[in-house]
């Protein structure tokens, strides 16, 4: 088990539009983070792949999974952002992008985040 294991965490790649797309935003200075349901051995892998990021919210550490309130309340919290109404006013110019309606989409916009859903098999909108 542990090597199966070992060689899926070992094969994990970032998509490249998503490494081009994280540049450019902080570029930009944009602060970026990473909310994700993960198990405890791909935590390090994420860490690795995105090392620049201003937070990181891995549900194993933190003890809740997305789509529970305190998963973006703790990567906000940790960028040092405020979620709020959307992109109106100084705050609440936080936004989530993600491939899970439920979660990146549905869950963060009920604590004041705007989430976007990314359909990856290109026949959705984002």
């Amino acid at each position: 088990m542990n090597d199966a294991l070992e060689r899926e965490v070992s094969s994990i790649k970032p998509y490249p539009d998503a490494v081009e797309a994280m540049a450019q935003l902080r570029d930009a200075g944009v602060k970026i983070g990473i909310c994700s349901n993960l198990a405890a051995p791909y935590g390090s892998v994420v860490r690795d792949i995105f090392p620049k990021m201003h937070g990181y919210a891995f549900s194993y550490e933190l003890g809740v999974m997305k789509p529970d309130p305190l998963i973006y309340q703790a990567v906000c919290e940790q960028m040092g952002v405020m979620p709020g109404q959307y992109f109106s006013g100084a705050i609440g110019r936080v936004f989530m992008i993600g491939d899970s309606r439920r979660c990146d989409r549905d869950g963060p916009r009920a604590v004041g985040v705007f989430g976007l859903h990314l359909d990856r098999t290109g026949l959705g909108q984002i």
